[in-house]
């Protein structure tokens, strides 16, 4: 199911907890969020706001959704990702988040086919935690 702001095929009220994809950030967003929070969202592979939904960006070439679909390995990374959003979407920080993540994460390190990709994967979630330590 695609959902956004605009779509009238949303999340149900039901079901607060399952993510929602966005095909088209910039416009589904245009008149929801500031400037600034637009670009903060369009660097973003998926995004909550506190109590809100989690969006997940479908329209970056090379985001962990896109990527999913010629890797299982990257449903592991975008299931980690996910687990991010939702310390977001409790009104938490992105240190907390990036914790969050990388616990995830590392539980799925003897599932992954690639381990140079998870080292790659694992790297990058570990400087987002420290370059956010006090965020």
């Amino acid at each position: 199911m695609i959902s956004s702001p605009r779509s009238p095929m949303s999340t149900p009220k039901n079901s607060p907890g399952h993510p929602s994809l966005t095909t088209d950030t910039k416009n589904d967003f245009a008149d929801k969020v500031s400037e600034d929070k637009m670009k903060q969202l369009l660097t973003a592979q998926a995004f909550a706001s506190a109590g809100g939904l989690i969006y997940i960006r479908t329209e970056p070439e090379f985001g962990f959704y896109q990527r999913s679909q010629q890797s299982q390995d990257y449903s592991y990374y975008g299931a980690a990702a996910l687990s991010h959003e939702q310390v977001h979407k409790a009104g938490f920080t992105e240190n907390l988040a990036y914790q969050r993540q990388l616990g995830v994460f590392d539980g799925f390190k003897n599932f992954f086919k690639s381990q140079a990709l998870y080292g790659d994967l694992d790297a990058q979630i570990q400087q987002a935690l420290k370059d956010n330590a006090s965020h």
